[in-house]
């Protein structure tokens, strides 16, 4: 990985440490500072109730992949009874923009299987305000979406319209929405 990518990572990971500690997980931290085991499962931040993978600068990615191998990883290395397996898995992208440009609140995407957004948030603000999408993302992109929607269901594979794979896809402050709408459940 070159120096720019792992500066821009680390910063991204560093900026949703900062997110998750102004709602109140005052003891979150990267896991690179506190967790070895964490960090090697591809889980990016430690002190909080979900498996986060925080990305950046990726236009495009292929969220199936990050989620699952974040899934296989925590069951390869944390014994069954650890509550880690009971964390849903949340991916951050975090868009490039380019320099000089302004970094509006759709240039940040959090994808979440919908069975643990359900998990997640038992109290949403879902209702009808989404766009469904199915297929890969060919003529049309995320933050597109996102700028007048607030989520997105989607499901990459048409093949597969399995609710484990299906995802919701959001902007940031939808998620501060939706902790605090579900703090009772975080204990915040």
């Amino acid at each position: 990985m070159g120096n720019t990518n792992k500066r821009k990572g680390s910063q991204a990971e560093r900026e949703i440490v900062q997110f998750f500690k102004e709602l109140g997980f005052y003891h979150c931290k990267t896991s690179r500072q506190a967790s070895r085991l964490l960090d090697d499962a591809g889980v990016d931040l430690w002190g909080i109730p979900f498996n986060v993978q925080v990305k950046a600068g990726y236009p495009s990615f292929n969220e199936t992949k990050v989620t699952q191998y974040l899934k296989d990883r925590i069951t390869e290395l944390f014994p069954p009874t650890d509550p880690q397996h009971n964390y849903p898995a949340i991916v951050i992208n975090i868009v490039n923009v380019g320099r000089g440009k302004k970094r509006l609140p759709e240039h940040t995407h959090i994808y979440m299987l919908s069975n643990d957004f359900d998990m997640a948030f038992p109290k949403s603000n879902i209702g009808q305000r989404y766009e469904q999408k199915l297929g890969q993302k060919r003529g049309w992109n995320m933050t597109d979406l996102l700028s007048y929607n607030d989520y997105v269901l989607y499901n990459r594979d048409k093949k597969y319209n399995k609710l484990e794979s299906r995802f919701i896809v959001f902007k940031l402050e939808t998620l501060k929405e939706l902790i605090i709408l579900n703090k009772e459940k975080w204990q915040l």
